[in-house]
């Protein structure tokens, strides 16, 4: 049986992630897993992903829409 909820799998989601989203991520995730107590161990290869993401976007300077704004006003002050 299909699912109707699921996007089909030929489609990326339009889905923009940003650092503020991965942070709301991370804060859902660790929530989860003190709630869980000890089963919530499950859940830290899920924190630790989205924390590595979270490491990955940071040190590109944020979404790639953020940058290219910041990137113009640093060559204007050059100017």
């Amino acid at each position: 049986m299909r699912h109707r909820h699921r996007a089909p799998l030929n489609k990326e989601p339009n889905v923009e992630v940003s650092v503020e989203v991965l942070e709301k991520c991370l804060d859902r995730v660790a929530l989860a897993i003190d709630r869980a107590g000890k089963p919530g161990a499950v859940y830290l290869p899920i924190y630790e992903r989205i924390e590595a993401e979270l490491d990955t976007l940071r040190a590109k300077g944020g979404a790639d829409g953020a940058r290219a704004p910041r990137r113009g006003a640093r060559l204007e002050r050059r100017q």
